[in-house]
């Protein structure tokens, strides 16, 4: 019984990275702890979003599986 918890662990693992190319992995990386979005402007002077950045080279990378996997 613990072999194929272990297999099915394994397995999982394996299939969920898959989904993803290794390129967007490290894109998304730094949202990882993220709980917030951003506009592409915030303070009172606009200054530029880094969050929103990492969204938008994402979004460019990542092509409609990786996105909807993301969703």
């Amino acid at each position: 019984m613990k072999i194929k918890i272990a297999f099915l662990l394994v397995f999982q693992i394996y299939f969920i990275s898959a989904q993803l190319s290794k390129k967007v992995i490290e894109l998304a990386k730094p949202l990882d702890t993220i709980n917030y979005a951003e506009s592409s402007h915030i303070g009172i002077g606009g200054e530029a979003s880094e969050i929103y950045n990492y969204f938008k080279k994402l979004s460019k990378t990542a092509n409609k599986d990786e996105l909807y996997f993301f969703a």
